[in-house]
């Protein structure tokens, strides 16, 4: 059975934004892809897959969308309470828009965590409402702040983390001013490592076309923080795959319960069972998830036993498919040029 270490739990679908570069979104007409359907792990679900023996293994794990936002799933509070029943010390993480929630949520959050090895991973992409919602679509910039101040006065710990853009690296610096004045312990900014066609990345924004561009040169070799191929050069680069879910002893598990190696994978099962097609056409994604079968992966179904057990199969199928560069994702996230 596949050893594991570390846990990437997407627990829903469902989010608040319509950030016009996440999977979740259709840039063409701002809205969500209609194959999405809404779902989320309950807590029933997660006790289910995730047993005591399970969490007590681990050394870390963290929760962060695909598709959705883990703060809409309502048994977080209730998940990471269990979580910490069974094994206290572990470290934990979540990532958020921090966009939603009442004042009263943000406080039993904050109580729930502020004694914990936790960090609450804040994606807020700008300093001021005008530029926010450019990425972070449909999030209100002064009610994010407001539940942040509410979470770090009772204690919860927040790493402000800013994705850089043309339209917003004049902000960076105010929002790492803004970070450490309302008592974020750490504040990190990068640029996109998402697709930009012909260097900009067009969508649609409340029914007016609009363009994300990489940020400036000079910015962008002073932010960046990419470790992985860009996809426009990824045909052109020739790499040696080093996957990196076996280096850490990783897994990801979905909202509907499904264990595999990482969140790409994650991405790629959920459309491979709608019958859509590969976020990057690549034919050898495709291939090598039916012909090991979309249906193998689940642990609500199968139990978490098997469903490890064939987590860890799958990663000796595609490792022939490595060392001829395949598959382009694997290449893009774990190849060393």
């Amino acid at each position: 059975m596949f050893n594991v270490r570390e846990v990437h739990y997407d627990i829903t679908n469902m989010c608040n934004a319509a950030c016009p570069q996440c999977v979740r979104t259709n840039p063409v007409t701002g809205k969500m892809h209609d194959y999405i359907l809404k779902h989320e792990l309950s807590y029933e679900d997660f006790v289910k897959i995730s047993p005591a023996w399970f969490i007590q293994q681990l050394d870390y794990l963290y929760f962060c969308g695909n598709f959705g936002d883990p703060l809409i799933a309502k048994d977080l509070l209730a998940i990471l309470d269990y979580i910490w029943t069974v094994k206290p010390t572990l470290s934990v993480k979540v990532h958020s828009n921090c966009g939603i929630r009442s004042k009263d949520w943000w406080t039993k959050f904050a109580q729930l965590t502020s004694d914990k090895k936790f960090t609450l991973i804040a994606s807020v992409d700008g300093a001021s409402q005008a530029t926010q919602e450019l990425y972070r679509v449909n999030t209100n910039y002064d009610r994010i702040i407001e539940n942040l101040k509410t979470f770090i006065s009772y204690g919860g710990k927040v790493e402000w983390r800013f994705i850089v853009f043309k339209h917003n690296e004049h902000e960076v610096e105010l929002a790492e001013k803004i970070s450490k004045e309302i008592g974020c312990i750490n504040f990190r900014s990068y640029s996109s490592n998402r697709q930009f066609p012909n260097g900009r990345f067009k969508y649609n924004f409340n029914g007016e076309t609009r363009y994300l561009e990489k940020p400036s040169y000079e910015v962008e070799s002073k932010f960046s923080d990419r470790k992985t191929i860009e996809f426009e050069q990824l045909e052109e680069t020739v790499a040696k795959i080093d996957c990196i879910a076996n280096k850490t002893r990783s897994i990801f598990i979905d909202f509907e319960g499904n264990v595999l190696p990482c969140c790409h994978y994650g991405i790629r099962l959920y459309t491979n069972r709608r019958n859509t097609r590969d976020v990057n056409n690549d034919e050898v994604v495709q291939e090598t998830i039916n012909n090991f079968g979309n249906d193998k992966f689940n642990a609500i179904d199968l139990g978490i036993e098997t469903a490890l057990s064939n987590c860890g199969r799958f990663l000796e199928i595609l490792d022939p498919y490595w060392k001829k560069g395949q598959p382009l994702v694997c290449k893009m996230i774990c190849g060393k040029s």
